[in-house]
Protein backbone atom coordinates (compact mmCIF):
# COMPACT_ATOMS: atom_id res chain seq x y z
CA UNK A 1 0.00 0.00 0.00
CA UNK A 2 1.38 3.37 -0.96
CA UNK A 3 1.46 5.99 1.73
CA UNK A 4 0.69 9.68 2.12
CA UNK A 5 0.35 11.60 -1.12
CA UNK A 6 1.83 8.76 -3.19
CA UNK A 7 -1.58 7.05 -3.05
CA UNK A 8 -3.13 6.52 -6.48
CA UNK A 9 -6.24 5.09 -8.12
CA UNK A 10 -4.90 1.54 -8.37
CA UNK A 11 -3.87 1.54 -4.72
CA UNK A 12 -7.29 2.80 -3.67
CA UNK A 13 -9.05 0.09 -5.65
CA UNK A 14 -6.81 -2.54 -4.11
CA UNK A 15 -7.37 -1.24 -0.60
CA UNK A 16 -11.14 -0.72 -0.63
CA UNK A 17 -12.77 -4.10 -0.91
CA UNK A 18 -16.55 -4.23 -0.55
CA UNK A 19 -16.12 -5.29 3.07
CA UNK A 20 -13.79 -2.38 3.85
CA UNK A 21 -16.15 0.15 2.27
CA UNK A 22 -19.11 -1.08 4.31
CA UNK A 23 -16.92 -1.32 7.39
CA UNK A 24 -15.84 2.30 6.97
CA UNK A 25 -19.43 3.53 7.29
CA UNK A 26 -20.25 1.19 10.16
CA UNK A 27 -17.30 2.58 12.06
CA UNK A 28 -18.22 6.10 10.97
CA UNK A 29 -21.50 5.84 12.85
CA UNK A 30 -19.57 5.40 16.10
CA UNK A 31 -17.51 8.56 15.59
CA UNK A 32 -19.99 11.40 16.08
CA UNK A 33 -19.52 11.91 19.82
CA UNK A 34 -18.45 15.57 19.98
CA UNK A 35 -15.33 16.67 21.83
CA UNK A 36 -14.50 13.11 22.75
CA UNK A 37 -11.45 11.13 21.66
CA UNK A 38 -12.79 7.89 23.07
CA UNK A 39 -13.99 6.92 19.60
CA UNK A 40 -12.35 5.24 16.61
CA UNK A 41 -11.47 8.31 14.52
CA UNK A 42 -12.61 11.60 13.04
CA UNK A 43 -16.06 11.16 11.41
CA UNK A 44 -16.65 11.91 7.72
CA UNK A 45 -19.99 13.28 6.49
CA UNK A 46 -20.84 13.15 2.79
CA UNK A 47 -24.22 14.34 1.47
CA UNK A 48 -25.19 13.24 -2.04
CA UNK A 49 -27.16 16.25 -3.26
CA UNK A 50 -29.29 16.33 -6.37
CA UNK A 51 -26.80 17.99 -8.74
CA UNK A 52 -24.29 15.21 -8.08
CA UNK A 53 -26.95 12.52 -8.44
CA UNK A 54 -28.25 13.97 -11.71
CA UNK A 55 -24.73 14.10 -13.08
CA UNK A 56 -23.95 10.53 -12.08
CA UNK A 57 -27.18 9.23 -13.60
CA UNK A 58 -27.13 11.39 -16.74
CA UNK A 59 -30.45 13.07 -16.02
CA UNK A 60 -31.44 15.35 -18.92
CA UNK A 61 -34.95 16.43 -17.92
CA UNK A 62 -34.20 18.87 -15.12
CA UNK A 63 -37.81 20.07 -14.81
CA UNK A 64 -39.16 16.56 -14.43
CA UNK A 65 -36.54 15.63 -11.87
CA UNK A 66 -37.58 18.43 -9.51
CA UNK A 67 -41.34 18.26 -10.10
CA UNK A 68 -42.05 14.52 -10.43
CA UNK A 69 -41.31 13.04 -7.00
CA UNK A 70 -41.76 9.43 -8.10
CA UNK A 71 -39.32 9.91 -10.99
CA UNK A 72 -36.84 11.58 -8.64
CA UNK A 73 -36.98 8.64 -6.25
CA UNK A 74 -36.50 6.17 -9.10
CA UNK A 75 -33.33 8.00 -10.14
CA UNK A 76 -32.16 8.15 -6.51
CA UNK A 77 -32.78 4.42 -6.05
CA UNK A 78 -30.75 3.62 -9.16
CA UNK A 79 -27.98 5.94 -7.99
CA UNK A 80 -28.10 4.26 -4.58
CA UNK A 81 -27.17 0.98 -6.23
CA UNK A 82 -24.10 2.67 -7.71
CA UNK A 83 -23.02 4.38 -4.48
CA UNK A 84 -23.47 1.17 -2.54
CA UNK A 85 -21.23 -0.67 -4.98
CA UNK A 86 -18.61 2.05 -5.44
CA UNK A 87 -18.56 3.58 -1.95
CA UNK A 88 -20.29 1.11 0.34
CA UNK A 89 -23.09 3.53 1.28
CA UNK A 90 -26.69 3.68 0.02
CA UNK A 91 -28.59 6.92 -0.45
CA UNK A 92 -31.11 7.75 2.22
CA UNK A 93 -34.69 8.61 1.31
CA UNK A 94 -35.26 12.29 0.68
CA UNK A 95 -37.57 14.50 -1.36
CA UNK A 96 -35.64 17.44 -2.81
CA UNK A 97 -37.44 20.33 -4.51
CA UNK A 98 -34.22 22.35 -4.62
CA UNK A 99 -33.00 25.31 -2.59
CA UNK A 100 -36.01 27.49 -3.48
CA UNK A 101 -38.52 25.57 -1.38
CA UNK A 102 -38.49 27.98 1.59
CA UNK A 103 -38.63 31.15 -0.51
CA UNK A 104 -41.44 29.67 -2.62
CA UNK A 105 -43.74 29.86 0.40
CA UNK A 106 -43.88 33.63 -0.12
CA UNK A 107 -44.75 33.37 -3.83
CA UNK A 108 -42.69 33.95 -6.93
CA UNK A 109 -42.26 31.97 -10.11
CA UNK A 110 -39.88 29.02 -9.93
CA UNK A 111 -37.41 28.83 -12.81
CA UNK A 112 -36.24 25.42 -14.01
CA UNK A 113 -33.28 26.02 -16.26
CA UNK A 114 -31.49 23.29 -18.16
CA UNK A 115 -28.77 21.57 -16.11
CA UNK A 116 -29.34 23.79 -13.09
CA UNK A 117 -31.01 23.66 -9.73
CA UNK A 118 -34.32 25.60 -9.53
CA UNK A 119 -34.24 29.33 -8.89
CA UNK A 120 -36.93 31.86 -8.04
CA UNK A 121 -37.91 35.23 -9.45
CA UNK A 122 -37.81 38.00 -6.81
CA UNK A 123 -41.22 39.18 -5.68
CA UNK A 124 -40.12 42.34 -3.87
CA UNK A 125 -39.56 44.87 -6.65
CA UNK A 126 -39.98 47.86 -4.37
CA UNK A 127 -39.71 48.17 -0.57
CA UNK A 128 -43.44 48.89 -0.42
CA UNK A 129 -44.04 45.34 -1.70
CA UNK A 130 -43.03 43.95 1.69
CA UNK A 131 -46.43 44.89 3.13
CA UNK A 132 -48.05 42.65 0.51
CA UNK A 133 -46.34 39.66 2.18
CA UNK A 134 -47.87 40.36 5.58
CA UNK A 135 -50.91 38.15 4.92
CA UNK A 136 -48.69 35.06 4.51
CA UNK A 137 -48.43 34.93 8.31
CA UNK A 138 -52.20 34.47 8.48
CA UNK A 139 -52.31 31.51 6.12
CA UNK A 140 -53.88 28.61 7.95
CA UNK A 141 -51.61 25.94 6.50
CA UNK A 142 -48.14 27.01 5.34
CA UNK A 143 -47.65 23.51 3.92
CA UNK A 144 -50.16 24.41 1.19
CA UNK A 145 -47.91 27.18 -0.14
CA UNK A 146 -45.40 27.15 -2.99
CA UNK A 147 -43.27 24.09 -3.61
CA UNK A 148 -44.02 22.86 -0.10
CA UNK A 149 -47.43 21.63 -1.29
CA UNK A 150 -45.69 19.47 -3.89
CA UNK A 151 -43.27 18.17 -1.24
CA UNK A 152 -46.16 17.19 1.03
CA UNK A 153 -47.94 15.38 -1.81
CA UNK A 154 -44.77 13.38 -2.45
CA UNK A 155 -44.39 12.64 1.23
CA UNK A 156 -47.95 11.29 1.40
CA UNK A 157 -47.19 8.96 -1.49
CA UNK A 158 -44.25 7.55 0.48
CA UNK A 159 -46.27 7.35 3.67
CA UNK A 160 -48.97 5.32 1.94
CA UNK A 161 -46.49 2.95 0.29
CA UNK A 162 -43.97 2.54 3.12
CA UNK A 163 -46.07 2.97 6.25
CA UNK A 164 -43.92 3.20 9.37
CA UNK A 165 -40.77 2.82 7.27
CA UNK A 166 -41.24 6.27 5.74
CA UNK A 167 -38.77 8.24 7.85
CA UNK A 168 -38.38 11.45 5.86
CA UNK A 169 -38.01 14.56 8.02
CA UNK A 170 -37.78 18.17 6.94
CA UNK A 171 -38.64 20.27 9.97
CA UNK A 172 -35.23 21.18 11.37
CA UNK A 173 -33.85 23.32 8.54
CA UNK A 174 -34.51 26.79 7.18
CA UNK A 175 -32.62 29.47 5.33
CA UNK A 176 -31.05 32.32 7.25
CA UNK A 177 -32.37 35.86 6.99
CA UNK A 178 -29.83 37.12 4.46
CA UNK A 179 -30.44 34.26 2.05
CA UNK A 180 -34.24 34.48 2.18
CA UNK A 181 -34.02 38.26 1.81
CA UNK A 182 -31.79 37.94 -1.27
CA UNK A 183 -34.12 35.37 -2.81
CA UNK A 184 -37.24 37.47 -2.24
CA UNK A 185 -35.82 40.83 -3.32
CA UNK A 186 -32.66 40.03 -5.28
CA UNK A 187 -29.29 40.54 -3.62
CA UNK A 188 -28.66 44.13 -4.74
CA UNK A 189 -32.17 45.38 -3.95
CA UNK A 190 -32.13 43.63 -0.57
CA UNK A 191 -28.89 45.39 0.38
CA UNK A 192 -30.29 48.75 -0.75
CA UNK A 193 -33.46 48.10 1.23
CA UNK A 194 -31.49 47.35 4.39
CA UNK A 195 -29.55 50.56 4.02
CA UNK A 196 -32.39 52.89 3.02
CA UNK A 197 -35.66 51.33 4.26
CA UNK A 198 -35.13 50.00 7.78
CA UNK A 199 -38.84 49.90 8.64
CA UNK A 200 -39.70 47.72 5.65
CA UNK A 201 -36.63 45.53 6.27
CA UNK A 202 -37.60 44.91 9.89
CA UNK A 203 -41.11 44.00 8.78
CA UNK A 204 -39.67 41.55 6.26
CA UNK A 205 -37.52 39.95 8.98
CA UNK A 206 -40.61 39.60 11.19
CA UNK A 207 -42.59 37.98 8.39
CA UNK A 208 -39.77 35.56 7.52
CA UNK A 209 -39.39 34.54 11.18
CA UNK A 210 -43.10 33.87 11.65
CA UNK A 211 -43.30 31.89 8.42
CA UNK A 212 -40.22 29.84 9.36
CA UNK A 213 -41.80 28.86 12.68
CA UNK A 214 -45.14 28.00 11.09
CA UNK A 215 -43.39 25.94 8.41
CA UNK A 216 -41.19 23.96 10.80
CA UNK A 217 -43.97 23.42 13.34
CA UNK A 218 -46.35 22.14 10.68
CA UNK A 219 -43.66 20.01 9.01
CA UNK A 220 -42.68 18.39 12.31
CA UNK A 221 -46.32 17.63 13.02
CA UNK A 222 -46.79 16.11 9.55
CA UNK A 223 -43.69 13.89 9.60
CA UNK A 224 -43.66 13.04 13.30
CA UNK A 225 -40.18 14.46 13.80
CA UNK A 226 -39.54 14.61 17.52
CA UNK A 227 -35.98 15.96 17.51
CA UNK A 228 -35.41 19.45 18.81
CA UNK A 229 -32.75 21.72 17.40
CA UNK A 230 -32.30 23.80 14.26
CA UNK A 231 -29.89 24.33 11.36
CA UNK A 232 -29.87 27.60 9.41
CA UNK A 233 -28.37 27.71 5.91
CA UNK A 234 -27.27 31.25 5.09
CA UNK A 235 -25.06 31.30 2.00
CA UNK A 236 -25.56 35.04 1.40
CA UNK A 237 -24.45 35.96 4.91
CA UNK A 238 -21.07 37.27 3.78
CA UNK A 239 -22.72 40.10 1.81
CA UNK A 240 -23.72 41.84 5.04
CA UNK A 241 -21.61 44.19 7.12
CA UNK A 242 -21.55 43.59 10.87
CA UNK A 243 -23.77 46.64 11.28
CA UNK A 244 -26.45 45.33 8.90
CA UNK A 245 -26.38 41.81 10.30
CA UNK A 246 -26.67 43.02 13.89
CA UNK A 247 -29.38 45.54 13.09
CA UNK A 248 -31.69 43.28 11.08
CA UNK A 249 -30.76 39.58 11.28
CA UNK A 250 -29.21 38.72 14.62
CA UNK A 251 -32.33 39.01 16.76
CA UNK A 252 -34.63 37.06 14.36
CA UNK A 253 -32.09 34.24 14.00
CA UNK A 254 -31.54 34.13 17.75
CA UNK A 255 -35.30 33.90 18.19
CA UNK A 256 -35.46 30.89 15.88
CA UNK A 257 -32.65 29.10 17.71
CA UNK A 258 -34.16 29.82 21.11
CA UNK A 259 -37.55 28.57 19.90
CA UNK A 260 -36.24 25.20 18.70
CA UNK A 261 -33.13 24.66 20.83
CA UNK A 262 -33.99 24.81 24.51
CA UNK A 263 -31.18 22.83 26.12
CA UNK A 264 -27.40 22.41 25.66
CA UNK A 265 -28.08 19.04 24.02
CA UNK A 266 -30.03 20.64 21.14
CA UNK A 267 -28.23 21.37 17.90
CA UNK A 268 -27.80 25.01 16.92
CA UNK A 269 -26.17 24.54 13.52
CA UNK A 270 -25.11 27.24 11.05
CA UNK A 271 -23.95 26.92 7.46
CA UNK A 272 -22.61 29.53 5.06
CA UNK A 273 -20.52 29.07 1.94
CA UNK A 274 -19.59 32.74 1.92
CA UNK A 275 -16.58 34.36 3.53
CA UNK A 276 -18.06 35.61 6.80
CA UNK A 277 -15.17 35.90 9.27
CA UNK A 278 -16.06 39.59 9.73
CA UNK A 279 -19.28 38.38 11.40
CA UNK A 280 -17.81 35.74 13.70
CA UNK A 281 -18.10 37.83 16.86
CA UNK A 282 -21.81 38.34 16.16
CA UNK A 283 -22.38 34.69 15.26
CA UNK A 284 -20.99 33.77 18.67
CA UNK A 285 -24.08 35.41 20.18
CA UNK A 286 -26.22 32.66 18.61
CA UNK A 287 -24.61 30.15 21.01
CA UNK A 288 -23.96 27.76 18.16
CA UNK A 289 -23.09 24.11 18.72
CA UNK A 290 -22.14 23.21 15.11
CA UNK A 291 -20.74 25.26 12.23
CA UNK A 292 -20.12 24.59 8.55
CA UNK A 293 -18.57 27.87 7.37
CA UNK A 294 -16.47 29.27 4.53
CA UNK A 295 -14.03 26.59 3.32
CA UNK A 296 -11.24 29.14 3.02
CA UNK A 297 -11.37 30.28 6.64
CA UNK A 298 -8.27 28.94 8.41
CA UNK A 299 -9.20 26.17 10.81
CA UNK A 300 -7.05 27.73 13.48
CA UNK A 301 -9.20 30.87 13.29
CA UNK A 302 -12.43 28.86 13.50
CA UNK A 303 -11.25 26.90 16.51
CA UNK A 304 -9.96 30.00 18.29
CA UNK A 305 -13.22 31.87 17.72
CA UNK A 306 -15.52 28.92 18.42
CA UNK A 307 -13.61 26.85 21.00
CA UNK A 308 -16.51 24.62 22.09
CA UNK A 309 -18.31 24.33 18.74
CA UNK A 310 -18.13 21.28 16.45
CA UNK A 311 -16.51 22.23 13.16
CA UNK A 312 -17.97 20.53 10.08
CA UNK A 313 -15.53 21.07 7.19
CA UNK A 314 -13.22 22.28 5.78
CA UNK A 315 -13.16 20.70 2.30
CA UNK A 316 -13.81 23.28 -0.47
CA UNK A 317 -16.35 21.77 -2.91
CA UNK A 318 -14.76 22.97 -6.16
CA UNK A 319 -11.35 21.85 -4.95
CA UNK A 320 -12.79 18.45 -4.05
CA UNK A 321 -14.24 18.08 -7.54
CA UNK A 322 -11.11 19.12 -9.41
CA UNK A 323 -8.30 17.88 -7.17
CA UNK A 324 -6.08 14.89 -7.78
CA UNK A 325 -6.20 11.95 -5.39
CA UNK A 326 -2.93 13.09 -3.84
CA UNK A 327 -4.27 16.61 -3.34
CA UNK A 328 -7.39 15.28 -1.62
CA UNK A 329 -5.25 13.24 0.75
CA UNK A 330 -3.11 16.29 1.55
CA UNK A 331 -6.22 18.37 2.25
CA UNK A 332 -7.69 15.76 4.59
CA UNK A 333 -4.42 15.19 6.42
CA UNK A 334 -3.86 18.93 6.92
CA UNK A 335 -7.43 19.50 8.07
CA UNK A 336 -7.23 16.74 10.67
CA UNK A 337 -3.83 17.98 11.83
CA UNK A 338 -5.19 21.52 12.26
CA UNK A 339 -8.44 20.75 14.09
CA UNK A 340 -8.92 17.06 14.70
CA UNK A 341 -7.08 16.48 17.94
CA UNK A 342 -9.79 17.74 20.31
CA UNK A 343 -12.53 15.44 18.98
CA UNK A 344 -14.51 18.42 17.74
CA UNK A 345 -14.03 17.98 14.00
CA UNK A 346 -16.43 16.35 11.55
CA UNK A 347 -14.71 16.17 8.20
CA UNK A 348 -17.10 17.34 5.47
CA UNK A 349 -17.51 19.61 2.49
CA UNK A 350 -18.40 23.24 3.17
CA UNK A 351 -21.44 23.44 0.94
CA UNK A 352 -22.47 20.56 -1.26
CA UNK A 353 -20.95 17.80 -3.34
CA UNK A 354 -20.52 19.40 -6.75
CA UNK A 355 -21.68 17.66 -9.88
CA UNK A 356 -18.82 15.73 -11.45
CA UNK A 357 -16.94 15.06 -8.22
CA UNK A 358 -15.18 11.73 -8.91
CA UNK A 359 -15.94 8.69 -6.79
CA UNK A 360 -12.16 8.22 -6.57
CA UNK A 361 -11.86 11.51 -4.68
CA UNK A 362 -14.47 10.38 -2.17
CA UNK A 363 -12.59 7.11 -1.71
CA UNK A 364 -9.37 9.09 -1.27
CA UNK A 365 -11.02 11.12 1.50
CA UNK A 366 -12.21 7.92 3.19
CA UNK A 367 -8.72 6.46 2.97
CA UNK A 368 -7.11 9.60 4.38
CA UNK A 369 -9.58 9.71 7.28
CA UNK A 370 -8.65 6.15 8.19
CA UNK A 371 -4.93 6.83 7.91
CA UNK A 372 -4.72 10.16 9.70
CA UNK A 373 -7.87 10.46 11.76
CA UNK A 374 -7.44 7.66 14.30
CA UNK A 375 -7.32 8.95 17.86
CA UNK A 376 -5.37 5.95 19.11
CA UNK A 377 -2.46 7.21 16.99
CA UNK A 378 -2.81 10.84 17.99
CA UNK A 379 -0.73 11.50 21.08
CA UNK A 380 -1.71 15.18 21.15
CA UNK A 381 -5.44 14.45 21.48
CA UNK A 382 -7.18 16.33 24.25
CA UNK A 383 -9.96 14.35 25.93
CA UNK A 384 -13.03 16.57 26.34
CA UNK A 385 -15.52 13.81 27.11
CA UNK A 386 -17.06 15.94 29.85
CA UNK A 387 -17.73 18.87 27.56
CA UNK A 388 -20.95 20.72 28.32
CA UNK A 389 -22.44 19.66 25.00
CA UNK A 390 -22.62 15.84 25.31
CA UNK A 391 -24.50 15.25 22.07
CA UNK A 392 -24.76 12.39 19.62
CA UNK A 393 -24.41 13.88 16.13
CA UNK A 394 -26.39 11.18 14.39
CA UNK A 395 -27.12 13.37 11.36
CA UNK A 396 -24.50 16.04 11.56
CA UNK A 397 -24.08 18.72 8.90
CA UNK A 398 -24.30 19.86 6.22
CA UNK A 399 -28.02 19.56 5.79
CA UNK A 400 -29.96 17.08 3.76
CA UNK A 401 -30.89 20.17 1.81
CA UNK A 402 -29.38 21.56 -1.34
CA UNK A 403 -27.46 24.63 -0.25
CA UNK A 404 -26.26 26.54 -3.27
Amino acid sequence: MKTENSIDKDALEGYFTSEKKEGFWRTNGECYRPFCVNKPRVPFTIVFVEDWIKGEMGVKDNFRYYTDVEYQQLVREECSIKTTESLGIPLTRFINMGSTIFASIFGGRILYRENSSPWIEPIIKDPSDVKNLFDIMRVKHILDCGQVKQWVEGYKIFSDSNGDDCRIYFGSYFHGMATIGCMLAGATNFLYMMADYPEETNLLMEIITEVAIKFMDEMRCLTGESETGLILANDDLGLLSPELYERFCLVPELRLFNYYSHSPSDMRGYHSDSSCSHLFELLKKLNLTDINLSPFTPLEELRKTFPDVVIHGQIPPLFFRNASIAEVVDCIRNTIKAAGSDGGLVLSIVGCLNEGTPVDNILAAMWAVEQYGRYSNNNSAKDMTNCNKPRELTQGMPMGLEVE
